[in-house]
């Protein structure tokens, strides 16, 4: 079965399993079925139009009646068939059909966990697996992970991770529809959790600025529903907590947020609330991690409306832990981005001259303003 043969010689062999197969039958074919299958299978991906046909009868009418007693061949033969889903192939029905059979030969859980080995460790077969969704979709087949099955939700959100972080666009856009058709957020059934785990998994595609990825993701988030966007707010938080003691992440973070400044409309409906957590987080990280948290930070603060970092940093003088909040504040002012012309006279003059005269003088020239 070797591919830099004639296609000739490869139905000659076709043919010679075809009669070994007969001859031997059910009960042999499952005894030695892993030598057959280890030249067969992988022959599919580089076969001739004009031996597929063969190739196929061989897998319906032999292996396909033993397929429940051959359970742990069933990732490899998933792989082997997935590659003739392509829109160019001729026998896309027929692959098709012949998959269907075999996803009912065995249990809702074990043909996930195969399909999901395989999409996960098989970056080439991906694009073939997202067409194969597709298609099943086409046919109005129900969703292939059962999400109320928590075994196979986990496979869902592993399928989910590999297909967003793929490099090949074509499968980034094929998992966020497959996505945005199956894991619904106006869901009931689904926790509060999954939602927001999903979506933190989610906004990696923001940052890889492709319209056709953001377009779907905010189609699917729909920020014009405020408990949508409530999830969106616990997924940045949570992202953030992980991220900010994680310098390698932490500017992956940042990214994400200067993505959202982009969308005018959510920027302004999430900033306000959280920007004070963000300080805080900076503050925390630059205690533990040392100066390396500002460079990311201040990518950020470069381009974010200052008006609503310096509401949030004004706020933290009204609680009640000001003498934490104000060491807070001497860092962001000394560290952060957050000045420019008008800032100082509206802000930084009046609260530093109230709040604390001693410190006000030192972080006047600092910023060059007259005490």
């Amino acid at each position: 079965m070797n591919p830099a043969l004639p296609s000739g010689v490869h139905a000659k062999t076709l043919d010679l399993y075809d009669s070994i197969l007969g001859i031997i039958g059910q009960e042999g074919l499952v005894t030695d079925a892993y030598h057959y299958l280890f030249g067969l299978l992988p022959f599919f991906e580089y076969s001739s139009t004009s031996v597929r046909e063969s190739y196929l009868k061989i897998i319906r009418e032999y292996f396909l009646p033993s397929c429940e007693s051959l359970t742990d061949v069933l990732p490899a033969l998933i792989a082997a068939m997935i590659p003739g889903l392509e829109e160019a192939s001729d026998q896309i029905d027929q692959v098709l059909d012949l998959m269907i059979m075999i996803e009912n030969k065995y249990s809702s859980e074990e043909y996930v966990k195969a399909f999901t080995f395989v999409f996960v460790s098989t970056p080439p077969r991906r694009s073939n697996c997202i067409y194969y969704l597709a298609l099943r979709q086409q046919r109005k087949m129900n969703c292939l992970f059962h999400l109320g099955i928590q075994l196979e939700l986990q496979q869902f959100f592993h399928f989910s991770k590999a297909g967003l972080e793929d490099s090949n666009l074509i499968v980034t856009r094929g998992t966020l529809d497959y996505i945005s058709t199956n894991f619904l957020l106006e869901n009931a059934d689904l926790s509060k959790e999954l939602k927001v785990g999903m979506i933190q998994m989610m906004l990696h595609v923001l940052t890889r600025k492709d319209m056709s990825l953001t377009r779907r993701f905010y189609s699917w988030l729909n920020p014009a529903i405020d408990e949508h966007v409530a999830l969106f707010k616990a997924s940045l938080l949570k992202s953030m907590e992980e991220s900010l003691m994680n310098l390698p992440e932490c500017g992956h973070f940042f990214k994400i947020l200067a993505c959202i400044l982009d969308n005018g409309d959510l920027s302004a409906k999430i900033l306000p609330s959280i920007i004070e957590k963000i300080i805080r987080s900076v503050y925390s990280s630059y205690e533990l991690c040392g100066s390396a948290i500002l460079l990311p930070a201040n990518q950020f603060f470069e381009i974010v409306d200052l008006y609503i970092v310096w509401t949030a940093l004004i706020a933290l003088t009204e609680q009640t832990s000001l003498e934490n909040n104000l060491m807070i504040l001497k860092f962001s002012i000394e560290n952060l981005k957050i000045y420019e012309p008008g800032i100082a006279s509206l802000y930084l003059k009046p609260l530093l001259e109230t709040l604390f005269a001693e410190e006000y003088v030192l972080i006047s020239r600092i910023y060059f303003l007259e005490p």
